[in-house]
């Protein structure tokens, strides 16, 4: 009977647990599922995994200490969900010096209980698992899609490692592209305007949405999910590629499509979940806004 643990760092958390619903009974039934910390801390000592599927970005000394001896313990590791695989929303605090955001969020009171009680410390920057361990599986989404979730420990189980190949969402998007580039200015959806027109590219409207450059994790099958929703993509599910800046691919498709990128509102928010990496850090001088 194998042994899994289910292990949660810094994010939201819990919503793969919930995806997997029946599933995870299934688990239950088979294997020795741990899941941590929801119950209590993981058992220290000897104690092995033979899979550990870790969420959360990592961002603190404790979450740093819990990672590598988790690693040193288990026989597989995965990292499970964006924050995870490329920082996630947490990693938008890396724009902000440490002194700066440490500052700025704690009273001076509660900073001088942080280093009197010795309370673990933030890192100087929000990191992804891999900045930090071996991480043999990398599972991106908001959260990851069941299917792929089931499949890695299934195929970890009988000592597999497997590959997956996520498309751009655009790849799947249902819109249509006619290839007419008249749009020179990008703008928010409904900054005052008309609702823009339905089953048409939003770049082409001059919408931002991160498509081009987001791996479709949300969801097997189509149409992807913000998109079902006539949403711009916002980009939960990581770059399409593993160690690509999605900023530079989204300003060189602006440029490529005669958009002046200029006029792209909140462009740091490109990096909203893959500020990890050193792909978001703060700058000398004023910040891109």
């Amino acid at each position: 009977m194998a042994k899994l643990l289910f292990y949660a760092l810094g994010a939201c958390g819990g919503c793969e647990l919930l995806a997997l619903e029946q599933e995870l009974v299934s688990l239950l039934e088979d294997h020795e599922v741990y899941v941590y910390p929801l119950l209590s801390s993981p058992p220290g000592g000897s104690f092995s995994f033979d899979i550990a599927l870790i969420s959360g970005a990592v961002l603190n000394q404790e979450h740093q200490e819990f990672l590598r001896d988790l690693r040193a313990r288990s026989r597989f590791l995965v990292a499970l969900g964006t924050c995870a695989t490329h920082g996630g929303i947490p990693a938008l605090v890396n724009e902000r010096r440490p002194e700066e955001r440490f500052e700025e969020v704690y009273p001076t009171s509660f900073r001088q209980e942080v280093l009197k009680e010795g309370l673990p410390l933030p890192l100087p920057y929000v990191k992804a698992l891999d900045e930090l361990v071996k991480v043999d599986v990398a599972l991106p989404g908001c959260p990851p899609d069941i299917s792929y979730v089931l499949k890695t420990t299934q195929d970890l189980l009988k000592g597999t490692i497997p590959k997956f190949r996520w498309p751009s969402v655009c790849e799947t998007c249902p819109y249509e592209r006619t290839g007419k580039r008249n749009v020179r200015r990008l703008h928010r959806l409904l900054a005052g305007r008309d609702h823009p027109l339905k089953e048409r590219c939003f770049l082409e409207q001059g919408i931002l949405c991160l498509g081009p450059v987001t791996a479709l994790t949300c969801v097997q099958g189509e149409p992807p999910l913000c998109l079902a929703a006539h949403m711009p993509c916002r980009g939960c599910g990581g770059p399409v590629r593993a160690k690509a800046n999605p900023m530079l691919d989204m300003l060189n498709a602006l440029v490529g499509n005669r958009i002046d990128w200029r006029s792209w509102p909140d462009r740091k928010l490109i990096l909203a979940f893959a500020g990890a990496h050193g792909h978001l850090r703060p700058l000398k001088g004023p910040q891109c806004r």
